[in-house]
């Protein structure tokens, strides 16, 4: 799990005019309200959340009433369907900052990754699947893209080490998917600090 609190939000959202927050893998609500708190008085125009298992939605939209100026939807589904469903209700002049943060939705419920690797993948390790929708709907925009825990695709020289688990899921194939579609409209920075981040910024 990675923290969006490492990285200059503010500074993004004002040098790079984002108006738009996304993020996938709510959890505990960590980073989102990290985020809400960080913007209450730049405020992005709407946050959004995607999380598949309902008591971390209901515990997080029980805090929201510290935020009544802010425009907030939690969607309670699988990543990639959720994503889609925030994808479409935006607009071309939209410039998102997404936080893709989905990775084993069982960890929530206390269910070891040995049993949750044989699950669905797109619902387990969705981030394939996200990089899809959001090329498929945002390609051409000048959107902002955060993802944490790059070790679970590649090995690296991380922080706090490689993770065991990486070739079980397949990770030794890298972050090909995303450079095949995003190296030509986006800067793509690899991080190694903690568990490894990539930040895709517009060119």
């Amino acid at each position: 799990m990675g923290e969006l609190q490492m990285f200059d939000v503010l500074k993004f959202k004002k040098d790079t005019g984002l108006n738009v927050f996304v993020e996938s893998g709510l959890g505990d609500g960590h980073s989102f309200f990290h985020v809400l708190d960080l913007t209450k008085d730049d405020t992005f125009d709407s946050y959004h959340s995607i999380e598949t298992y309902k008591p971390l939605v209901d515990e997080c939209e029980s805090k929201l009433w510290r935020y009544p100026n802010q425009n907030v939807n939690f969607v309670n589904e699988p990543s990639s369907s959720g994503l889609e469903k925030i994808l479409k209700s935006l607009t071309k002049e939209d410039r998102v900052l997404f936080w893709l943060d989905a990775h084993f939705p069982g960890d929530a419920e206390g269910i070891p990754i040995t049993e949750t690797l044989k699950t669905s993948k797109d619902l387990q390790i969705p981030l394939e699947k996200e990089m899809e929708l959001i090329y498929q709907y945002r390609k051409g925009c000048t959107d902002m893209i955060m993802i944490d825990d790059l070790r679970i695709y590649e090995k690296g020289p991380y922080e706090w080490g490689n993770w065991e688990h990486t070739d079980a899921v397949g990770g030794g194939k890298g972050i090909g998917f995303i450079e095949e579609k995003f190296s030509e409209s986006h800067h793509i920075n690899k991080l190694y600090s903690q568990t490894g981040y990539l930040i895709l910024i517009p060119k």
